[in-house]
């Protein structure tokens, strides 16, 4: 009977291990595993700092479309500036 209680024991400890593995395998590698976990955790991260400076953008173009609507100097200002826009009248000079 010690024989069969030792095998017994044996079989008992190697089931118990290779549960702990397939386990241990499920915890690293698998879907839901702690490896992809930290992968989308970089995801989240990257794309919350890339959030965080489209709204910083968005944030300086609304204030840009404010003062474009309210005044009508800045506007023209630009016109000029980025368009080369002029007014009836008045000679452009380019100086380079």
């Amino acid at each position: 009977m010690d024989i069969k209680s030792n095998s017994f024991f044996y079989i008992f400890i190697s089931v118990v291990l290779l549960l702990i593995a397939i386990l241990q395998y499920d915890l690293w590698f698998s879907n839901t595993g702690f490896i992809k976990y930290q992968a989308l955790k970089k995801s989240v991260i990257s794309q919350q700092k890339e959030v965080k400076h489209k709204s910083q953008t968005n944030v300086q173009l609304y204030s840009e479309v404010v003062s474009l609507r309210q005044n009508s100097e800045v506007l023209e200002s630009l016109a000029r500036e980025n368009m080369g826009l002029i007014k009836q009248g008045e000679v452009f000079y380019s100086v380079k």
